[in-house]
C-alpha cells in the first residue's frame, strides 16, 4: 500500500467521454495512474442525476443511461463555458436525451426535474469523484492538479473548468493543452530535437497541434480544432444505421423515444470498439420494441469494418481537413514533420491511422497509451507544482481575440497561433463628449461566426480620456490565456477590467 505521508499531485485528463487521472508522488519516479474499473484506467464521464442528492459518477451512471437517459448527463464538455445563444447550442442540444438550457445565472446546463444543473456543476462532481478515488487510494488528501483541456477552448471554457475545479475541492494549479500534456508525454526528459504532430482525436473533440522539441524546449507553433468532432459523432453514424435497420425491418421509428435511442447509441458504440480489433460484428438489443403488428422484436444485424469506414469516412476527412488548414496556416507541410503521435480513444479506429499515415507519409507513433498519455503529460507539470521542472513551454494562442469599437469597427488584437505570452496595443479613436468609451472583446475567427464568444466589455471614463493624444488600450494575454487591460496616455497607465457580458 502506498505511503500515507507522502505527497501527491495529479494530472488530470478530463474528457468528453473519459476521464483519466495520473498521480505523482514525493520521490516517485514514475506516475501511478489512478483511475481503475472494468479493466480500464480510465471512468466514464457521465453523471446520473436520477437522485440529486447521492449523484452516480463514471461506470455505474454510464449503466443508467440505458434506462435514464433524460437525468443521466454525458457529453457535457462539449457545452461547458458556451452561451445558450451560440448557434453550437442550438444545432446539437437535440441530439442529447435531456434538456439544455441557461440557468438564472445565464450558464448552461441540464435540466432535470425542472432543475438546471449546470455543466461545471457536473465537471465539478466528475472531479470530486476523481479527488476521491485517488485519496483512497493513495491514502492521502490529493487535492493539488493540472487538469488537461482542448487547444481550442476559449477563455469562458477554461474558467468554467477552473471553476469545476474549485467546486470539487481541488487545488488547480494551471490548466494546460490536451496535445501539449501529450507532447510532453514524448519528450519530457529525453532532450529531443525534433517536430512533431500531435493528434488528439477523443470522445468528443479533436486537436491538432505542431511542437518542435528542441533540448528542454517544447515550442507549440500552430494548433486547430474542433469541438463537436469526437467519438460521439462516430457513434452516431452507426446509431444512424441502426435506426434504418428498425424502420426497414420492423416498420417502427426509434427516434420516436429517447429511452429506446440511447440503447441503440450504446449498441453503437460498442460496435464501434468492436471493430476495431474485429472485421464483423453483430449488433444484438434484446426487446428493443414492438413492430407494426405489436410483436415484440430483437434488434440483431451484422455490421463489418468497411461498412463502418463508409459511414463514418467523412468525419475521418474531417481530422485531416483540419491538420491541413493548421499547416497552410503555420507554412508547413507534412515533410515538415518528423514524428506523429496519436493520442484519444478514437485514434485506434484503423482508418484514422491508415488515411493520417497517407496524409503525412509516415506510420503514426503508437506507443504512448492513448487513454492515459494526456493525464500523464499533465501530471508532470502538476509534479513542478505548476512549473515544468527545468522544461520550457512556449504555447500559442488557438483562438483570435478581437475587438469592435463604437460604429462598429472591428479588428483583431491576437492573432491565431500568437505566441503566449503575447502583449499588444490598441490605438482609440477620439472620444464622444460626456460619454465613456466602451470596447467590446470577443473571441472567434469571425465576429459573424458561430464560434464566436463575447468576452465583455471594456469600459474607458470620460476623465481618464481627457485631451492627451494618443490614447491607447494595451492588452496582455497570460500564458492560461487570462487577459488584462491597461489604459495608457502620455500622462497615465490605469488598470481596467474586461466587465463580463450581460446575461439573458
Amino acid at each position: 500500500m502506498l505511503s500515507s505521508s507522502s505527497p501527491w499531485v495529479l494530472g488530470i485528463d478530463l474528457g468528453t467521454t473519459n476521464t483519466a487521472a495520473v498521480g505523482f508522488g514525493a520521490g516517485q519516479k514514475n506516475p501511478v495512474s489512478i483511475l481503475h474499473g472494468r479493466n480500464q484506467p480510465v471512468i466514464p464521464s457521465v453523471v446520473s442525476l436520477k437522485n440529486p442528492m447521492m449523484p452516480l459518477v463514471g461506470w455505474l451512471a454510464k449503466d443508467m443511461l440505458l434506462t435514464d437517459p433524460l437525468t443521466t448527463i454525458f457529453g457535457w464538455k462539449r457545452f461547458i463555458g458556451r452561451s445558450e445563444r451560440s448557434e453550437y447550442v442550438s444545432r446539437y442540444r437535440d441530439r442529447f436525451p435531456f434538456q439544455i438550457h441557461a440557468d438564472p445565472g445565464g450558464e448552461l446546463g441540464a435540466v432535470v426535474n425542472g432543475q438546471v444543473y449546470s455543466f461545471s456543476r457536473i465537471a465539478a462532481v466528475v472531479l470530486d469523484q476523481v479527488r476521491l478515488q485517488a485519496s483512497a487510494a493513495l491514502q492521502c488528501d490529493v487535492r493539488d492538479c493540472v487538469i488537461t483541456v482542448p487547444a481550442h477552448f476559449a477563455n469562458h471554457q477554461r474558467k468554467a473548468v477552473m471553476d469545476a475545479g474549485a467546486q470539487a475541492g481541488l487545488r488547480v494549479l494551471r490548466l494546460i493543452n490536451e496535445p501539449t500534456a501529450a507532447a510532453l508525454a514524448f519528450g519530457m526528459d529525453q532532450r529531443l530535437e525534433t517536430r512533431v504532430l500531435i493528434f488528439d482525436l477523443g470522445g468528443g473533440t479533436f486537436d491538432a497541434t505542431v511542437l518542435e522539441l528542441t533540448d528542454n524546449i517544447f515550442d507549440v507553433m500552430a494548433t486547430r480544432g474542433d469541438g463537436f468532432l469526437g467519438g460521439i459523432d462516430f457513434d452516431r453514424a452507426v446509431q444512424n444505421k441502426l435506426v434504418e435497420h428498425c424502420r426497414s425491418r420492423h416498420g417502427v421509428d426509434p427516434a420516436q423515444d429517447k429511452v429506446v435511442m440511447q440503447r441503440l447509441l450504446s449498441a453503437a458504440e460498442n460496435a464501434k470498439v468492436a471493430l476495431t480489433g474485429a472485421e464483423r460484428h453483430t449488433v444484438h438489443v434484446p426487446m428493443l420494441g414492438h413492430d407494426r403488428r405489436g410483436r415484440p422484436f430483437d434488434l440483431e444485424m451484422t455490421i463489418d469494418r468497411e461498412e463502418l469506414e463508409q459511414l463514418t469516412a467523412h468525419l475521418v476527412e474531417r481530422t485531416l481537413g483540419i491538420v491541413e488548414e493548421m499547416f497552410s496556416t503555420a507554412a508547413l507541410t507534412p515533410r515538415d514533420i518528423e514524428h506523429v503521435i496519436m493520442v484519444g480513444g478514437m485514434s485506434r479506429m484503423p482508418l484514422v491511422r491508415r488515411r493520417l499515415q497517407e496524409l503525412m507519409g509516415k506510420p503514426p507513433l503508437t506507443h504512448l497509451d492513448p487513454e492515459t498519455a494526456i493525464a500523464h503529460g499533465a501530471a508532470l507539470v502538476a509534479r513542478g507544482e505548476g512549473d515544468l521542472a527545468g522544461m520550457v513551454l512556449l504555447d500559442v494562442l488557438s483562438v483570435p481575440v478581437g475587438l469592435v469599437f463604437p460604429g462598429g469597427r472591428t479588428e483583431f488584437v491576437f492573432e491565431t497561433n500568437t505566441r503566449l505570452p503575447a502583449r499588444r496595443r490598441v490605438n482609440l479613436p477620439d472620444p464622444q463628449e460626456g460619454r465613456d468609451m466602451v470596447v467590446g472583446v470577443w473571441q472567434g475567427p469571425d465576429i459573424t461566426s458561430s464560434e464566436r464568444q463575447v468576452l465583455g466589455v471594456v469600459r474607458v471614463p470620460t476623465p481618464l480620456m481627457g485631451s492627451a493624444s494618443p490614447r491607447v488600450l494595451e492588452f496582455h494575454m497570460g500564458e492560461g490565456m487570462e487577459l488584462n487591460v491597461a489604459f495608457v496616455s502620455p500622462t497615465h497607465r490605469v488598470p481596467l477590467t474586461v466587465e463580463p457580458p450581460a446575461r439573458g
